[in-house]
């Protein structure tokens, strides 16, 4: 019975510890998916329009790389200085990163009519050969 005991603590804190990481790593995957209404876009079509791309990484990745000309808006942060009258994309790392949908969501709360999400993120982006950028703006 002991052993059993031991056992099932030892899942737990492992648990608990993985929970932790998973929450202060910058790749951290959401336990508690974001449902969003955001339309996505592809890359084809992000690279041949003229769009103001915001990117909802965290400001140390932003300043790694990011596409070029793009502003950094962390979910929860500030947009003011927006223009509502052009077309946006908001994207993140891609793959299991939901920080663009909740920027989205917010953006489009806030009364910005035409803000999109690019479906594959910032490293497809760069992959692909697309303008890049480093250093904050």
């Amino acid at each position: 019975m002991k052993i059993i005991v031991k056992c099932c603590l030892i899942i737990a804190a492992a648990f608990v510890c993985g929970l932790v990481y998973n929450f202060l790593s910058p790749k951290g995957v959401d336990v508690i998916r974001h449902k969003s209404e955001a339309e996505y876009i592809t890359l084809e079509e992000a690279a041949k329009g003229e769009y103001v791309f915001v990117d909802a990484r965290k400001k140390e990745l932003f300043d790694k790389g990011h596409i070029k000309g793009a502003v950094n808006i962390e979910p929860n942060g500030a947009f003011g200085e927006l223009s509502r009258s052009g077309k946006i994309i908001v994207y993140c790392s891609g793959g299991s990163c939901s920080d663009a949908e909740k920027v989205a969501d917010a953006l489009t709360e806030a009364g910005f009519p035409k803000v999109f999400v690019l479906a594959e993120g910032y490293e497809a982006w760069k992959d692909r050969g697309l303008p890049v950028d480093s250093g904050g703006l």
